[in-house]
């Protein structure tokens, strides 16, 4: 499980940085830190990794973290699926876009109310 949870946060990094289309260098200055720590933070055999560190990522990345205590179910059904389309967070703007209902009256860019 600590595996599982340690590749879940590499792949989580790197592939929401990937997808945002930065360098670990220029994470790493979103985030005030070195490239290393980056490079470090995509390396499941990386070492400990501090919530507060994960927090400058996801802030850098304009997601959102969420860290919470679920039971050995509920892990297991959220872990079955690590495809990279499953690991991607959209920004913040992105998922305002989605979640964002055209004003009244108005159809949106699919022509629907």
């Amino acid at each position: 499980m600590e595996a599982t949870n340690e590749n879940l946060i590499a792949w989580g990094v790197r592939i929401n940085r990937e997808c945002r289309g930065l360098t670990q260098a220029q994470l790493a200055e979103r985030m005030g830190t070195k490239q290393s720590a980056v490079s470090k933070l995509e390396d499941s055999e990386g070492g400990d990794v501090l919530v507060s560190t994960l927090s400058k990522a996801a802030h850098a990345l304009d997601m959102a973290l969420l860290v919470k205590f679920v039971d050995y179910a509920e892990f297991a059904a959220q872990t079955r699926d690590v495809r990279t389309e499953r690991l991607i967070a959209c920004n913040y703007q992105q998922a305002k876009a989605m979640r964002t209902p055209p004003p009244a009256g108005r159809k949106d860019k699919n022509g629907d109310r």
